[in-house]
């Protein structure tokens, strides 16, 4: 999956989408997947479901992202912490 340059991506406060540091969305990147807070100078802020930043140490700009659903949200989110938790049991 591949993110775009936040302007060509279509998306606009309060959508739901994966936010990156890159285009190539490497899960080894800054990334993040929540609803648009704001758009500024070409980057998003994305807080999750509370409204709360994601990683919970303040707001994050992302100039890519790509709009997906709640489903493709999960799965995401589900991915990560799984290869998380194997890395961890792996140490």
């Amino acid at each position: 999956m591949k993110t775009v340059p936040v302007p060509e991506s279509g998306a606009g406060r309060n959508d739901y989408v994966l936010a990156s540091r890159w285009p190539d969305a490497s899960p080894d990147d800054p990334w993040a997947v929540g609803f648009v807070e704001s758009i500024e100078n070409g980057c998003v802020s994305v807080v999750g479901i509370n409204g709360l930043p994601i990683d919970g140490i303040g707001k994050r700009r992302f100039p890519y992202c790509l709009k997906i659903t709640g489903e493709q949200g999960a799965k995401i989110v589900g991915y990560m912490k799984e290869a998380l938790t194997c890395l961890e049991f792996m140490e």
